[in-house]
């Protein structure tokens, strides 16, 4: 038994879902075996996919904190240390700097990016933030007026 079989033997059905209805087509030809069989082994249809994908899609996680994926609510989620390169440093290399270090956060099951895809939720939470940053700079700006008009 290979280590691909160890590991996908472990996921929950809607796990092994995910995994056929996100990650499928990026697969090698031997994954795409060893998952299959998994499906056949747990009598899993397209049906069967299909349904548990839209039933963990239905559910909505406004506070994840990183710790579960808000597109498939698995835990297994995946820290990763990256280099930070941009595309000068691409093209001539790091010309003797210290490289640069990132912490990144993905699920192993779908490939969400917590710092790149962001949850409806989320998106709220930074459009708020925003408008109150915009409100008190409003309120700033007048409060600002005010006094150098009474001056």
């Amino acid at each position: 038994m290979t280590d691909l079989e160890d590991l996908i033997k472990g996921y929950e059905d809607f796990e092994i879902a995910f995994l056929v209805y996100y990650r499928m087509n990026g697969v090698t030809e031997n994954s795409r075996r060893i998952i299959e069989n998994e499906l056949i082994r747990r009598h899993l249809k397209k049906t069967d996919i299909d349904r548990l994908v839209a039933e963990k899609l239905a559910i909505k996680i406004e506070d994840h904190h990183q710790m579960i994926c808000p597109r498939c609510k698995s835990e297994r989620i995946l820290s990763t240390r990256e280099m930070i390169r941009n595309k000068h440093e691409a093209s001539e290399g790091l010309a003797g700097r210290e490289p640069r270090y990132e912490d990144k956060r993905y699920c192993s099951i779908c490939y969400w990016d917590f710092s790149r895809d962001k949850t409806v939720y989320d998106k709220i939470k930074m459009i708020k933030v925003f408008i109150l940053i915009v409100a008190a700079s409003l309120v700033l700006g007048f409060l600002i007026s005010l006094v150098r008009h009474s001056l």
